[in-house]
C-alpha cells in the first residue's frame, strides 16, 4: 500500500514503467470539475432539444398558476425532495427566471448518450449545478472526461471527450471533466464581460514537457494546448494499454 494507489492492499499487475507516468491530474493545472447532479426525475435533460424548451417554457410560464400547473399531464419539478420544495422553487424560478434558449447546452448522460439540459445557477433546481464547471461550458471550452478510480465492473476505456456538460454518473463511480483550456472569470455587469482569454489548462510539468520537444507557447497556439490532452485520448483507447495496467487504471487517475 502506498500514496500512488490508494493505498490499496489488492494485488497489482502493471507494466514496469506505468507507475512512474504522470496521472491526467497531474497534467493539469485545474483538476476537473465534478459533473452536474439533478436528481429530479430527469425533468431538467431530454434526447430531443424541442421536447426540452418545450416543457422548460411551460415550466418557467407565470401565467399558469401552480395548482393549474401541477394537474397537468406533462408538469415537471411537481415533488418535493428533502433539499426540493417544488411549489417554493418554481415561485422563485417565475420571479428571478425568464426561459432562454439560451440555457440549453449539450448533455452527456452516458459515453455516446448525447442529451440537452437546461442549466440555470437558481438553487435549488439543480442538486449540483457546479457554477465552476459551467462557467468552462459556457466560454466553449472542450473536456476530457475520466474519474479518480474505476467502479466494480469492467467500464472500457476511462476516458471520453465531450462538449459541453457531462452527468455526475457519466462515468461511475463519478466523473470528473477536465477542461482543454482554461478560462478565467472575471468580474462585470453582463455575461461578455465575465470571461477572459483562455490560457491551456496544463500544469508546470505538462508545459516544461512540451518547452523541451521545441514546441509553440501553448497559451498561444490551441494545437499545442491541446496536444497533451489528444495523447492521452489516442492511449486511453489502446487495447495494449488497457489490458497491461488494468489493475492501475482501475485504482486511482489513469497514468499517460
Amino acid at each position: 500500500p502506498r500514496a500512488g494507489n490508494r493505498h490499496s492492499l489488492k494485488p497489482m499487475d502493471v507494466s514496469s514503467a506505468y507507475a512512474s507516468w504522470p496521472t491526467i491530474a497531474d497534467l493539469s493545472a485545474v483538476v476537473g470539475y465534478q459533473g452536474l447532479s439533478e436528481d429530479r426525475r430527469k425533468a431538467l435533460f431530454a434526447p430531443s432539444k424541442r421536447v426540452l424548451v418545450e416543457r422548460l417554457e411551460r415550466y418557467l410560464d407565470s401565467g399558469i398558476s401552480w395548482e393549474d400547473y401541477k394537474a397537468s399531464p406533462d408538469a415537471i419539478l411537481i415533488d418535493d425532495y428533502v433539499d426540493f420544495s417544488a411549489q417554493a422553487v418554481r415561485q422563485k424560478a417565475l420571479l428571478t427566471l425568464t426561459f432562454s434558449e439560451a440555457s440549453v447546452y449539450p448533455y452527456a448522460v452516458r459515453p455516446f448518450d448525447n442529451q440537452y439540459c437546461y442549466w440555470s445557477e437558481l438553487r435549488p433546481l439543480w442538486r449540483r449545478h457546479r457554477p465552476d464547471f459551467a462557467a468552462q461550458v459556457k466560454s466553449k471550452q472542450n473536456f476530457l472526461v475520466t474519474r479518480v478510480k474505476g467502479g466494480n465492473r469492467d467500464e472500457g476505456s476511462p476516458l471520453s471527450f465531450i462538449s459541453g456538460f457531462c452527468d455526475y454518473h457519466y462515468l461511475p463511480p463519478n466523473a470528473s471533466a477536465f477542461p482543454l483550456g482554461l478560462t478565467q472569470k472575471k468580474t462585470g455587469d453582463t455575461q461578455e464581460d465575465w470571461f477572459s482569454d483562455a490560457t491551456a489548462n496544463l500544469s508546470p510539468t505538462a508545459r516544461a514537457y512540451l518547452a523541451a520537444l521545441d514546441l509553440p507557447d501553448p497559451d498561444t497556439d490551441p494545437n499545442t494546448a491541446e496536444l497533451i490532452w489528444m495523447h492521452a485520448l489516442a492511449i486511453g483507447y489502446s487495447p495494449t494499454y488497457l489490458g497491461d495496467n488494468a489493475d492501475g487504471i482501475r485504482e486511482n487517475w489513469p497514468r499517460i
